[in-house]
């Protein structure tokens, strides 16, 4: 999928939280199982562990299912991992295909972004962008 980077036409900054998928799933967290498949056909959400580490073509975004398929691409986005390490990846695909009872009547600019797997809270809630919107998003056509 293409985009003109002159064009910010198409440039969002939704509101973001982090999310960490639990072994075993939680009521707040879930598992690792996602609530649609993403784009590989796996009902498996895909974190930015993943994305870094060269296993995953994609972000899973968990927002509410009315955006369920959208996809975009984050030309920079910095977060810590698991270790306390900033982490900076470029040109992340992200796909909306997950979902929680958060977003029951969130709007449409609200979106979590799944950072790793068995994250601690601590850990989600020190996401440099969580709560704020001031990441790019870029839709993808």
């Amino acid at each position: 999928m293409e985009f003109d980077p002159i064009d910010l036409a198409d440039a969002l900054y939704p509101t973001l939280s982090a999310f960490s998928p639990q072994k075993g799933g939680s009521d707040m967290e879930g598992g690792y199982a996602s609530a649609r498949p993403g784009p590989d056909g796996q009902f498996l959400v895909r974190t930015l562990d993943d994305y870094g580490a060269g296993t995953s073509g994609h972000v899973t975004f968990a927002g509410n299912p009315s955006q369920y398929g959208k996809e975009y691409t984050i030309p920079s986005m910095a977060y810590t991992n698991s270790r306390g390490e900033n982490v900076t990846l470029k040109d992340v695909r992200g796909v909306v295909h997950d979902t929680g009872g958060a977003f029951k009547n969130a709007p449409d600019n609200r979106l979590d972004v799944a950072v790793g797997r068995n994250y601690t809270n601590q850990q989600m809630n020190a996401q440099p962008w969580s709560m704020q919107n001031n990441v790019q998003f870029r839709k993808r056509f």
